[in-house]
């Protein structure tokens, strides 16, 4: 299996896109937006002529020089594409809205399940023609993909059962199924006799699952929003108008979350991916009212678990009481799904319980659409965005849909890039990077994959350096900052990009504690084995307050026992309990968290040992080591030596060693620790600088 995964991957990095558009590409001399245009009985029009359609583009009028009248299934014909792709995405109670859904989740699962059915197999009776592929995902825990693109409508039923449901943890199976078809239809084209249409298929399918592991690590407050992206973002090079359903209970998207919303939608526009919303809760009025004061009621235990907190740092999760604050006065599922529908180039169903209106009017948006070409205002990628207007003078027709406009950002192999991150992005290329405040950071390699070596990039700054404004109206403050992380190779080209932006407020009575306090940030990001460079920017988004910090990174190939970075414990702080396949976190144990030092310097009169730690990965297969080796020298000159013997492996066959080491003997200045296991022939080790005061 993970044999197939990284074929898939590896074949994936070296493909072509099927068919490139200026439109995938905006800020190119050219523009294609598609739109469909149709008569007053839902019946496509094909017959437009140029000087019929109007194109505005950030209030100036473009003219059109190219306009192409595209029937799915007609224009393929005899083509290695995809065909037409139509995603059936199921994101039911309890996922799209999170925890301040549980009640309505807990109550109208049967029925939204009922309800998701019954649109599909209104959709479903339509005639989709020959060419149309089918493929059924999952917004849960992660982007499951539960059918890959088929024409086999009895397989597409069968996973809509699977998909509607919310058994989360049961799509592991077909999604891993999914995975391997990828890889092994990829891995067809190394011995000459590949498919191409399923190629193509696989091709599109196996950038949907990259594009949604990556933004799973990128993924704030739970939101479907990074995988709705991923989805938009993975069919990026596939020819045509793609079209996605997507059946939900209800879509909040916090203020925390509006540029990553926008974002999104851009990459779908510029992907000529639309997306038809379709709210399956129905008309339940009355779980929509409770909704709101379950929201209320998260708030207050969210205040709660805040003013109980042992620690004096203020990591990121508790400036999501502020964010909570803010939704709960806005809790509103429908207005999002009407605005991802609408701004893509679909429509959104609402507000009913019988789908088959809406599905006759989306089996006629598959039935053709234009191709419409023009010149930008401006051929730079200046990260604006270019809000596009399309109006048809011919009488008779229907308003046209199409999305409604695009960042002008240049492609980026590290992902999409978020409106927030642009000045984050343009602080990094300065000749000499600001310091306006101090960041520590650090970056710690863990578990070995598929993909490469878990990395958690960790960056710390203080809040006292960050512009904070009162209202003593309100009794409030607000702060408004924003973090990246860039892991860039040795010829400086990015391969991971992390981010996070953060506006929040409080009540004034807490701004001094706040200040007082710490912002930790810690993501996780996947690197392959080689030597790196990690950047990371912190920027006060009111001042402008900028402050840049680059570190190397090197990631070994272990091919036999691994073993993780050592980490310097700082402290221990208590964690709240796991949720259910939440992702897993090395730093933290049942109900602990460990926080590492980032290059603090150790004050021997408070600290006698240092608290050491490190994971160790055995081989499989073999008899697990039973001791590691701890070295301590100055200068390249030996200190101490310890042999410490190692605990029983968990039961996923790691071994976890906390092990304290008495520094009392060691002078003031730098040192060096280094951890060396040995399993049969195989050795892996790590060193850690570290500073005595």
């Amino acid at each position: 299996m993970r044999k197939a995964v990284l074929l898939a991957l590896a074949v994936l990095l070296a493909l072509p896109a099927v068919r490139g558009r200026a439109a995938d590409v905006p800020g190119a001399d050219k523009v294609t937006l598609d739109v469909v245009v149709k008569d007053k009985k839902g019946a496509p029009v094909p017959d437009l002529k140029a000087e019929e359609i109007e194109v505005d583009e950030n209030g100036s009028k473009r003219p059109v020089e190219s306009l192409i009248f595209v029937r799915p299934g007609v224009a393929a014909a005899g083509a290695s594409g995809p065909g037409t792709l139509v995603s059936l995405v199921f994101g039911m109670a309890g996922t799209d809205v999170g925890d301040v859904d549980r009640n309505r989740a807990g109550s109208d699962a049967v029925n939204q399940q009922k309800r998701a059915k019954q649109a599909v197999e209104a959709f479903l009776a339509h005639e989709l023609g020959p060419d149309t592929q089918i493929g059924v995902f999952r917004i849960g825990m992660q982007l499951w993909t539960v059918q890959p693109y088929t024409r086999d409508l009895a397989l597409v039923r069968q996973a809509v059962d699977r998909a509607a449901s919310n058994a989360d943890l049961s799509l592991a199976e077909p999604d891993q199924r999914a995975r391997q078809w990828v890889g092994e239809t990829l891995g067809q084209l190394s011995k000459g006799n590949a498919d191409p249409t399923a190629v193509a298929r696989a091709e599109v399918l196996g950038k949907v699952i990259r594009e949604g592991d990556r933004l799973l690590r990128q993924q704030q407050e739970g939101s479907p929003v990074y995988f709705l992206m991923a989805l938009a973002k993975g069919q990026a090079g596939a020819p045509g108008r793609k079209t996605v359903l997507y059946f939900t209970g209800g879509l909040t998207v916090s203020e925390q979350l509006d540029d990553v919303f926008k974002t999104m939608q851009s990459e779908a526009n510029r992907a000529h991916v639309a997306f038809y919303a379709v709210d399956v809760g129905g008309l339940a009025t009355d779980s929509e009212l409770q909704t709101a004061r379950n929201a209320v009621t998260d708030v207050a235990k969210a205040s709660q678990d805040q003013n109980t907190k042992m620690s004096g740092a203020v990591t990121l999760d508790d400036v999501h009481v502020a964010d909570k604050t803010i939704e709960s006065t806005r809790t509103n599922w429908k207005q999002p799904l009407k605005e991802l529908s609408e701004n893509t180039g679909g429509f959104a169903t609402l507000d009913t319980n019988d789908y088959r209106k809406a599905m006759d009017r989306l089996a006629g948006d598959l039935g053709g659409y234009y191709e419409v070409t023009y010149a930008p205002v401006n051929a730079a990628w200046d990260g604006v965005f270019r809000k596009t207007v399309v109006r048809v003078s011919r009488a008779g027709t229907t308003k046209p849909q199409s999305g409604n406009g695009y960042f002008a950002t240049p492609p980026d192999d590290s992902g999409p890039i978020l409106a927030y991150e642009r000045p984050l992005l343009e602080a990094l290329k300065a000749a000499e990077p600001k310091q306006d405040f101090p960041i520590n950071a650090g970056a710690f390699r863990f578990a070995p994959g598929p993909e490469g070596r878990d990395v958690f990039l960790v960056a710390e700054l203080p809040m006292s350096k960050l512009k904070f404004t009162t209202d003593p109206r309100t009794k409030t403050y607000k702060m408004h900052f924003a973090l990246l992380a860039v892991v860039r190779d040795s010829q400086g080209k990015p391969v991971e990009r992390v981010s996070q932006d953060y506006p929040f407020q409080g009540p004034l009575d807490k701004l001094p504690q706040m200040q007082q306090g710490n912002v930790v940030f810690k993501r996780k990001v996947v690197v392959p084995p080689g030597k790196y460079t990690v950047e990371i920017v912190a920027q006060d988004r009111d001042s402008g307050a900028t402050s840049v910090q680059r570190m190397p990174l090197e990631v070994p190939d272990q091919p036999g026992v691994a073993l993780s970075s050592v980490v310097v414990i700082r402290r221990m702080e208590p964690a709240p309990a796991l949720k259910p396949g939440a992702p897993e976190d090395p730093l933290r144990g049942e109900a602990t968290r460990i926080v590492p030092s980032l290059r603090d310097p150790i004050q021997k009169a408070t600290t006698p040992k240092l608290p050491v730690y490190v994971i160790v990965y055995p081989q499989k297969g073999a008899v697990p080591p039973q001791q590691a080796t701890i070295e301590v020298s100055a200068a390249g000159k030996p200190e101490g030596r310890n042999a410490v013997m190692l605990p029983a492996p968990d039961p996923d066959g790691r071994i976890r060693l906390l092990a304290p080491i008495p520094i009392d003997k060691y002078g003031p200045g730098e040192h060096e620790l280094r951890v060396t296991v040995r399993q049969g022939a195989s050795q892996a080790e790590d060193t850690l600088a570290f500073t005595l005061q």
